[in-house]
């Protein structure tokens, strides 16, 4: 039997029932919560075709609510899109791609909640080998004109050329694997990039480019050789050297009288002490027979570009050679008029024969070493064994003829008289 105060619990808990069953047709002052919006779909998605990669980038037409992208790839015309990457910039290389696979793409944007939008337009591009060669592969040149090989896959329309990676000065022109691009005046280290428009609209992304160094011009600086100021024997080392203003592997050779041209090398060994410097230098013994007097030592060089600088000759002579004097002729003469003697003499078979020197005094025996003050005439033609000298007056004249050699040694003649 229930109780007084167990009939209030149970109104009690009824008129809660009553209440709470009827809460959801009260009015509420909150206010409605929209639902999430999604971000707009990308546009303009491109593909810049790069050496087997590809660098898609794209646009947003409002990126307030945009996170995030991703990039779905497929990797067949008929195969389905599949998660590829998910980053927050506008650009994505794709790289390590197989020559000539083509490749479809889309991008969606992702809001900052994590809301995915519509997928972009679909785009397919394929990865290629893209190559600049210059100059058929030269490492240097010498004339500013240089021809220009593409390797390029799929159907290119236009192409650009240009020194400057950013084409600003580049004209556009129909493309063509074969070329020819005038190289900036300087010589240096030129680099040429090339950025070519393919008929689908896609674009490279200007990092095909070769270098090639630029050199007009060879230049020897100074040509030099040691020992200086000595007659060298045989036996005896000469070493000569070329400086070529620091040019690198070119050809050097320095050439003396009646020897063929010596090879100058760069290459670290003695004499030269430092390899690659454009300083060149070789080691030459003088052999036997070589006599050399007063001797031009001259220096050339072609430079690896194929420039042939000016020959330059060492400021010393060179002397070689041994020391004995040639023999001395035997001198004959008398008047042939009232006035002119007719000296003759016998022919010098010196094999370094460089001159006959005719002298003349009015002093007996004064004709000993002094033969440039007294000289009246040289001749240089070794088979030439007269001279006429008119005398311009009477008195009894002294007259002796010196043979010289290349080295400057002489031996003189017997001393005739003859009077006017």
């Amino acid at each position: 039997m229930m109780t007084r105060y167990g009939c209030y619990i149970l109104v009690l808990v009824m008129i809660t029932l009553v209440v709470c069953s009827g809460c959801d047709r009260w009015p509420s002052n909150d206010p409605e919560l929209p639902a999430p919006e999604a971000p707009p779909a990308p546009i303009n998605l491109v593909a810049h075709i790069n050496d087997r990669s590809l660098d898609l980038s794209w646009e947003v037409s409002d990126s307030s609510n945009v996170g995030s992208f991703r990039i779905y790839r497929a990797d067949s015309d008929g195969a389905d899109f599949y998660l590829f990457d998910s980053v927050s910039d506008y650009v994505k290389t794709v790289s390590g791609l197989t020559f000539g696979q083509p490749l479809r793409f889309q991008v969606t944007a992702v809001s900052s909640v994590g809301i995915e939008g519509l997928p972009s337009d679909e785009i397919t591009a394929i990865a290629g080998l893209l190559s600049l060669i210059l100059d058929g592969g030269n490492e240097y040149t010498n004339d500013r004109d240089v021809s220009i090989l593409l390797s390029v896959p799929g159907n290119a329309i236009y192409l650009e050329l240009s020194e400057d990676p950013s084409f600003a000065d580049a004209l556009v022109q129909s493309f063509t694997a074969s070329t020819m691009f005038e190289l900036s005046e300087g010589d240096k280290l030129k680099t040429v990039y090339a950025r070519m428009t393919f008929a689908d609209g896609f674009v490279s992304d200007g990092t095909v480019s070769d270098d090639i160094e630029l050199d007009t011009e060879a230049t020897i600086d100074s040509v030099t050789f040691s020992p200086t100021g000595q007659v060298l024997m045989a036996g005896d080392t000469i070493s000569f050297f070329l400086d070529a203003h620091g040019e690198l592997e070119g050809t050097a050779t320095v050439s003396i009288p009646r020897t063929p041209n010596i090879d100058l090398y760069d290459d670290g060994t003695t004499p030269d002490v430092t390899a690659d410097d454009g300083l060149y230098s070789a080691y030459y013994v003088v052999p036997s027979a070589l006599n050399i007097f007063d001797g031009e030592v001259d220096g050339d060089f072609q430079d690896i570009a194929g420039n042939v600088a000016p020959t330059v000759s060492a400021v010393e002579p060179l002397n070689v050679g041994v020391s004995t004097p040639p023999e001395a002729v035997t001198l004959a003469g008398g008047l042939i008029d009232t006035a002119t003697v007719r000296l003759t003499w016998t022919q010098s078979d010196d094999d370094d024969f460089a001159s006959y020197r005719i002298c003349r005094s009015d002093l007996q025996g004064t004709i000993i070493t002094d033969v440039d003050s007294l000289r009246i005439a040289i001749v240089n033609q070794q088979n030439t064994l007269n001279y006429d000298d008119y005398l311009t007056s009477t008195g009894t004249y002294y007259y002796r003829i010196f043979v010289f050699d290349t080295q400057g040694e002489f031996a003189g003649s017997n001393e005739v008289a003859v009077t006017r």
